[in-house]
């Protein structure tokens, strides 16, 4: 088997191969230092490429594999997958499986038949929608939390958009993992994110009810989801609603495989065989990981690095908004865990300021 994995970011990835003792490749956006220490790694930064889901895939098909897992984007784009599928085995969900579950009518349709609790979504114009302080206009082939705004003005006005209400509540992502069929819960994380929703990582293990356990299995298989895939929910008063599914592995993996035991690549490689006989071990510590983005135009040199820091970038400058690093915290309790990540994040800091 020549596996490929392809994402934006394949560090997290590339790591879980390398743990599990997989031969790969991986091709990524950046090519970070400690994505390259994981194993064999090429990136669009060294191909001069934009940053794109489809410069992924035209570098993908210049490389020599037979399998695939692909991360983050490609679910928004099933051609891509589709076009993968003519050259190699995709381990994950096939292109037929995401144009189902990331066509929001059809999927909204079918949670409202299982009465699974979502917020109320209409699809409108960008030009035409109507925003009131309780909603917000989501793309439809929105991750990460980019592209989510308060106003249609964000969008093309002839773009279609999700238009739907806010729930007040916890946000948070579960973590399934099916043969097409059979989906198993493995667990649950809480979401950091940013006030504009943007996506900033994951703290795990998050103590679940048995109505979000079910729930998400449920959502599972309506769709038959093969591999590890993630679910957002808002854990409201009321229980959860649903927000979407993230059909591939997520940023939260690194976190969870930390939680409970697991190596999430061998997991999410044997589930797409048929084999969902895996045991969880929790740790009795709770794991955060959290992105820091550059708040302007920022030099990343670090001349020593703590092991807290991960996605490592080359030395040079990194654009106002780009993703900078992750650190990796821990802590007996979730709020221990998430002041480390407070001391992490302010350690780095520190770091950067020493190094400039």
């Amino acid at each position: 088997m020549k596996l490929l994995l392809c994402a934006a970011s394949a560090r997290a990835l590339a790591e879980s191969a390398k743990k599990a003792g997989y031969e790969f490749a991986s091709l990524d956006f950046f090519g970070d230092v400690d994505t390259k220490e994981a194993g064999r790694n090429y990136s669009l930064r060294e191909f001069g490429d934009s940053y794109s889901t489809e410069s992924l895939y035209n570098r993908a098909l210049g490389l020599d594999f037979t399998h695939v897992v692909y991360g983050a984007g490609f679910e928004n784009y099933p051609e891509l997958v589709e076009g993968f599928e003519k050259r190699a085995l995709v381990v994950g969900n096939d292109s037929k499986t995401l144009r189902h579950v990331r066509d929001w009518r059809n999927f909204f349709s079918n949670l409202e038949k299982a009465g699974i609790k979502f917020p109320k979504t209409e699809i409108v114009r960008a030009g035409n929608a109507q925003v009131s302080n309780g909603k917000i206009l989501k793309s439809k082939k929105t991750g990460g939390g980019h592209r989510i705004h308060t106003s249609g003005e964000m969008f093309d006005a002839d773009e279609e958009v999700l238009s739907q209400d806010l729930i007040s509540g916890t946000l948070i992502s579960t973590c399934i993992v099916g043969d097409g069929n059979e989906c198993r819960f493995l667990g649950a994380t809480e979401q950091i994110a940013a006030p504009d929703y943007l996506y900033l990582g994951n703290i795990a293990p998050l103590e679940t009810t048995k109505e979000v356990e079910e729930t998400s299995v449920v959502i599972g298989e309506i769709f038959n989801l093969r591999g590890v895939n993630g679910i957002d929910f808002i854990m409201a008063k009321d229980g959860p609603y649903a927000l979407e599914v993230n059909p591939r592995p997520t940023g939260a993996m690194e976190v969870l495989e930390m939680a409970y035991g697991v190596n999430m690549l061998d997991m999410h490689v044997k589930a797409c065989k048929g084999d969902l006989d895996f045991k969880t071990t929790r740790k009795g510590r709770f794991y955060g990981k959290k992105i820091i983005y550059a708040a302007d135009r920022t030099k990343f040199s670090l001349t020593k690095r703590p092991i807290f820091i991960k996605d490592v970038p080359h030395d040079g400058y990194i654009e106002e908004g780009g993703p900078v690093c992750t650190v990796i915290a821990s802590g007996a309790t979730i709020d221990e865990c998430k002041g480390d990540l407070a001391k992490k994040e302010k350690k780095y800091e520190n770091l950067r300021q020493e190094n400039l």
